[in-house]
């Protein structure tokens, strides 16, 4: 996350129409083996490791990963993401830190309808390969997919995400 002005930084979002507050915490805490879970404010989030961000935009709540990516690289990410996405609409965003890879999924009425997954090993913005591309871009979707571009993406969505919509969590792991 970005501690300037009105600026969001996440490297990884994963946005759930219709769902409580409750009900992603709950979810985020049993996926990941969490034990312990403090609201926080937003003053050094950006150097904390065990750390997110929910934001709650419309209908829609949403997972803020930190700058290391700790919740994207935990060993049930994706089944977190499937499991989300078997009951509800999900929407998830990730963009490489020092690369320019990225992958984007998308359920509705528990289906997968968007998978795109790009890498890019060599840090070279024009050497990116695409590794799966699967069902209907979504709207605003133009590559690479970088920063500005996930949050655009984001907002063709309905997503217009402003820092105040933000609570930050610290937690710790089992």
């Amino acid at each position: 996350m970005n501690n300037k002005e009105n600026q969001i930084y996440s490297p990884n979002v994963v946005f759930v129409r219709d769902v409580s507050k409750e009900v992603l915490i709950d979810s985020v805490v049993s996926c990941f083996g969490i034990r312990k879970i403090t609201p926080t404010d937003i003053n050094g989030f950006d150097t904390k490791q065990f750390s997110f961000g929910l934001a709650e935009v419309g209908s829609w709540w949403g997972i803020m990963d930190n700058i290391y990516y700790s919740l994207y690289n935990h060993k049930n990410y994706l089944s977190f993401i499937r499991l989300l996405g078997d009951e509800k609409e999900v929407i998830q965003i990730a963009i490489g830190d020092i690369d320019f890879s990225y992958e984007i999924r998308f359920y509705k009425s528990g289906e997968l309808k968007r998978e795109l997954i790009a890498s890019n090993t060599s840090c070279k913005k024009d050497e990116v390969k695409t590794e799966l591309n699967y069902g209907k871009a979504l709207k605003g979707e133009k590559y690479p997919i970088d920063y500005p571009q996930m949050f655009s993406i984001l907002r063709y969505s309905g997503l217009d995400i402003k820092r105040a919509d933000l609570r930050y969590y610290e937690y710790s792991i089992s």
